[in-house]
């Protein structure tokens, strides 16, 4: 069972894991699938947005199955995101994320020591008039480049979602989630 000190590290874990935004981890996809008709065109619609969020001055920590911590590292640098909506003509919408770090690097606070720091996601999320079901994986990890000392968490999900009469959310059918933690030299 998770502590509630654990607990919080993994939440601001994970808001880390979303690129330090206040954005939705998950798309923001319509509630339902267009409809398309029978004359429509058999092109894919794709919209894409890339972004670059700062991570300059965020404070992490992360916390080991043993009950260890890290120290609390400040981070500099950016994360790239590239977010894609893809639209094919049967009204299926696929939407994915893809983040990448660039210069990202960390210094404890207390020791004063650098950190290599690495900072993955990625998720992809499919719509149809069934429903619609999705996976994300995020990566994080601190590296002590001194002590070779590493602190990582992966976290990883899969959901699905059916339509429900009179829900404009549907009902949750699958939500399973992944946490992991690692420490050591």
């Amino acid at each position: 069972m998770v502590s509630s000190a654990r607990h919080i590290m993994l939440i601001a874990g994970a808001a880390v894991l979303a690129g330090c935004s206040n954005e939705p981890v998950a798309p923001a996809l319509p509630r339902f699938a267009p409809a398309v008709p029978s004359s429509a065109s058999t092109s894919v619609e794709r919209f894409v947005e890339e972004r670059l969020t700062n991570l300059d001055g965020v404070i992490v920590q992360l916390a080991c199955e043993d009950g260890r911590n890290s120290e609390q590292v400040v981070l500099e640098g950016q994360v790239f995101v590239r977010e894609t909506i893809t639209i094919n003509p049967s009204g299926t919408i696929i939407a994915t994320n893809h983040s990448m770090p660039i210069g990202v690097r960390g210094v404890g606070v207390d020791s004063r020591q650098e950190y290599r720091v690495k900072e993955q996601n990625h998720y992809a999320v499919s719509q149809r008039e069934v429903g619609y079901a999705g996976t994300n994986r995020s990566v994080f990890e601190l590296t002590n480049r001194a002590t070779r000392e590493t602190f990582k968490l992966v976290v990883v999900s899969h959901f699905v979602v059916a339509p429900q009469p009179g829900s404009p959310f549907g009902k949750v059918v699958v939500d399973r989630e992944t946490v992991r933690m690692k420490c050591g030299t």
